[in-house]
């Protein structure tokens, strides 16, 4: 199939050629190295990377690691490039082609697979975490035997930055559209990074519910301005806007998405009876819960609903969202990193002023 980016160009792939990668080690360990260029097997697709979004959980990674993390590993997850070389047995991709790489090698036989939930693969691989990731010029998608389907054409509309954030968004789609959103009159965001922000963008076009964002920082609650209802700086703040909206109910939805440790027993404060709290990340530290937080979810019949990662359908739903604008991340601050200054931005990747990094091979 021809290319309709011609502009782009094509490549070819010899044996010899080295590329740079962004290596991690092991814990606090990131080095800029040299490998040989992958060579593509039959139902292999070589990607030219053009920009790896770095988000928390490389931060995390490289702090502590990850539970489906193998060392040493290239990281990086949410990835948009250019199809550079394919295997002899691809038809579904070409030379040219723009693509957005949703990260999670699914087995498409399990039950889970079968199902639709994919990214519960009980025989999943993940690029970045399982295998070599975007943090290079090249990352291969393999395809184990069959060909992969996790490349997403970008709609012409979209520049590599915005298609990469299909990723995150997909992680937010998927548990935001198991929240009932539609039936919330008041949603509570705790934290105006990557992941609050693409949550209340998603609450915004889910519902008509007042958006409440917390946020320490003042740059980011600045932001917020643009796509939430009220922003405040600390839970107490919030907690007394939330019971004059609320007349004293609490909140139906409840998203923490920042790494403070009490975020979580805050926000199941928050909630109002037979609330949602959806948990999108893992914590990076030891929480115990006290009996006074779990008898909050037993005697207010509170539901708590974990997220991790995306499928492959809400990857594409991210696709969609983001090309027809009801997803609209344009103004947002961003900062581009190259080679020189990726293992600083990891290693002190929070706080920042920005909402989205990028890291730009």
């Amino acid at each position: 199939m021809e290319s309709p980016h011609p502009e782009i160009g094509a490549g070819f792939c010899f044996k010899g050629v080295s590329l740079k990668n962004a290596v991690l080690k092991n814990i606090e360990d990131l080095c800029i190295e040299e490998h040989p260029m992958p060579i593509c097997k039959e139902y292999d697709v070589l990607v030219a990377v053009k920009v790896c979004g770095v988000c928390r959980t490389e931060r995390k990674a490289w702090a502590m690691g990850q539970k489906d993390l193998v060392f040493p590993r290239v990281l990086g997850h949410e990835i948009a490039g250019v199809v550079h070389q394919i295997g002899s047995k691809i038809s579904k991709y070409y030379v040219g082609q723009r693509v957005a790489v949703s990260p999670g090698l699914f087995c498409g036989k399990c039950a889970y697979c079968l199902s639709g939930l994919d990214h519960l693969c009980v025989d999943m691989r993940i690029l970045g975490f399982h295998v070599d990731g975007g943090y290079s010029q090249y990352v291969l998608v393999p395809g184990f035997g069959r060909e992969p389907d996790i490349l997403n054409e970008i709609p012409d509309n979209l520049d590599f930055k915005t298609a990469s954030l299909s990723e995150p968004l997909a992680c937010a789609y998927n548990l935001l559209s198991r929240l009932h959103l539609e039936q919330a009159q008041n949603i509570v965001i705790l934290g105006g990074g990557p992941l609050g922000v693409l949550s209340a963008l998603l609450s915004r076009y889910l519902s008509k519910a007042n958006i409440i964002i917390v946020e320490p920082q003042q740059n980011r609650r600045q932001q917020a301005k643009d796509y939430s209802h009220y922003q405040f700086a600390s839970y107490t703040d919030a907690w007394q806007k939330l019971m004059e909206l609320s007349k004293g109910l609490g909140a139906e939805v409840v998203l923490p998405c920042c790494p403070d440790s009490n975020a979580l027993s805050s926000a199941i404060n928050m909630a109002s009876r037979r609330g949602r709290v959806g948990f999108l990340s893992g914590l990076t530290s030891s929480l115990p819960l006290d009996s006074f937080v779990l008898n909050i979810i037993h005697y207010r019949e509170l539901s708590l609903l974990g997220a991790y990662g995306c499928s492959l359908a809400d990857t594409k739903k991210a696709l969609q969202l983001l090309s027809s604008g009801a997803v609209d991340v344009q103004g947002l601050q961003d900062l581009e990193v190259s080679w020189q200054e990726i293992a600083k931005t990891i290693s002190t990747l929070e706080p920042s002023d920005h909402i989205f990094t990028y890291f730009i091979p």
